[in-house]
């Protein structure tokens, strides 16, 4: 199974279909003779396979599996993520495909009934009580 992204003139996804392996080419072909990237839309190839709901996968194709908040980035060849608005100052990984903090979460464990949560006033990782649902 393989997924097509198809990708508008501002690199935003339009949509992603999954098609059988063996019916990529004859997708790409009637894309193709149905003038779609003279309508302002690419087809970019995507590998569902190789993308980890809980973590990003180096083993993707073109990084990231493409989602409705992400973007293609020509530079790189992948799909990644809009930069969030909330976290202003997270730097982009482009070897991962990944906005990540400026700083790392610290490496020891929090205290008792708290968690480590990112600060953006501060730019820093702080301490927060863990809440029960």
């Amino acid at each position: 199974m393989i997924s097509l992204a198809l990708v508008k003139n501002d690199n935003t996804i339009h949509s992603v279909i999954a098609v059988d392996d063996i019916w990529e080419n004859r997708i790409l072909d009637f894309l193709l003779e149905h003038k779609l990237p003279y309508r302002g839309i690419v087809c970019r190839s995507t590998d569902y396979h190789g993308f980890n709901c809980f973590k990003h996968s180096e083993k993707a194709l073109r990084k990231n599996f493409p989602r409705s908040n992400h973007v293609y980035d020509e530079a790189t060849d992948s799909f990644i993520e809009k930069q969030p608005t909330d976290n202003a100052s997270w730097v982009f990984d482009a070897d991962g495909g990944y906005w990540k903090p400026p700083v790392d979460r610290p490496t020891q464990p929090p205290g008792e009934g708290m968690k480590w949560a990112w600060d953006e006033p501060s730019v820093s990782w702080i301490q927060v009580p863990r809440t029960t649902a």
